[in-house]
């Protein structure tokens, strides 16, 4: 790419841009001048025909749309009020967060929706809102959609894929920050790990065990307490308990 087009070869795999207030990295294969325009104006996905939103609130709004015949989900990180803006100028985005663990995630054989994109908007030199941009996983349940009387090889099936995550993820000295079964997606072939802009990567082994420590806690007290389920809650501590965990 030559210089005056904000477009910067990093790899074959990887391609940045930066222009009006805003820096992407994109992966190269996804290249295209939807793509493009996406990225020039991430807010205008939100408003178009094609968009389906999710969800909106104080901290993130989420859609769908279409482009280059394929469906993508959009999520925005907004910013709350200057005091946030401030602490955001000196951490890494919640986009750029869930972009660098999509591609580590894959590489570790753990599923998680394909990465496209992310974008971060700065203003007066500080971080502002980001967005993040994947593909959207067709056929896929919440993980919350679970229950005790549902088909009993699937839910099994779901439990040990789960269990298998938190493996991989203390293998890798990697917690995930907000476990919980909404976080999941149940596809017939796949169990997805979604939301990673929380997600951590731990410097020591008991560093590690702490925060999947909290993880555990919080994706066993969802069939506990929030949404009580007292078989998938017994086989999942059973589970946990079996790769070594300690389960409350």
């Amino acid at each position: 790419m030559t210089a005056d087009t904000g477009y910067t070869l990093l790899s074959s795999r990887i391609q940045t841009w930066r222009g009006n207030g805003l820096r992407a990295q994109f992966l190269s294969r996804y290249d295209s001048p939807m793509l493009r325009a996406l990225l020039t104006n991430p807010d205008g996905a939100f408003t178009e025909p094609a968009a389906e939103l999710l969800k909106t609130d104080i901290k993130t709004t989420l859609c769908t749309t279409s482009f280059d015949g394929g469906r993508f989900v959009i999520k925005r990180y907004n910013i709350k009020n200057a005091w946030h803006r401030l602490r955001q100028a000196f951490r890494l985005s919640r986009a750029q967060n869930c972009w660098a663990f999509a591609q580590q995630l894959e590489d570790l054989g753990i599923t998680t929706a394909p990465a496209v994109a992310w974008v971060q908007e700065y203003q007066v030199g500080l971080r502002g809102r980001s967005w993040f941009i994947c593909e959207h996983i067709e056929n896929g349940e919440r993980g919350d959609t679970l229950h005790d009387g549902a088909d009993a090889e699937q839910v099994e099936q779901v439990l040990q894929a789960v269990t298998r995550i938190f493996v991989l993820m203390r293998q890798n000295q990697l917690s995930h920050g907000d476990m919980k079964p909404p976080n999941i997606l149940l596809t017939p072939n796949q169990t997805v790990l979604l939301d990673l802009d929380a997600m951590r990567y731990h410097s020591s082994p008991v560093a590690c065990e702490r925060a999947l420590a909290v993880d555990i806690a919080r994706w066993v007290q969802w069939w506990r307490k929030d949404q009580p389920e007292p078989g998938i809650s017994a086989r999942m501590r059973t589970l946990l308990q079996e790769a070594g965990f300690v389960v409350d």
